[in-house]
């Protein structure tokens, strides 16, 4: 959860490559938890990697299905839209 939580910090403070290592090393020791899947979701999204975070959201949805992964998929908007392939461009331009 520790590292869980300072990848959630490392996102909102910009940081998207130390988010993405704390991250990940979450789901090293508990792959489990939809959490951490969600925010390497956006982290991935924020960095530029559209297929590995529309893959990563899969994974997140699996542990909990009825989570709607969100994302702010346009230009820095709150538009939030789930996380579908045909979102590729919103990926790519935000």
């Amino acid at each position: 959860m520790a590292e869980t939580n300072l990848g959630s910090e490392l996102l909102e403070g910009g940081d998207i490559d130390g988010a993405i290592v704390h991250l990940e090393k979450s789901l090293r020791l508990k792959f489990d938890v939809p959490e951490p899947h969600n925010n390497l979701t956006y982290a991935l999204f924020r960095k530029g990697d559209a297929d590995a975070a529309i893959a990563e959201a899969h994974v997140a949805l699996n542990f909990d299905p009825n989570n709607a992964v969100r994302m702010r998929c346009s230009h820095g908007t709150n538009d939030e839209r789930p996380i579908r392939r045909s979102n590729r461009a919103a990926f790519q331009s935000g």
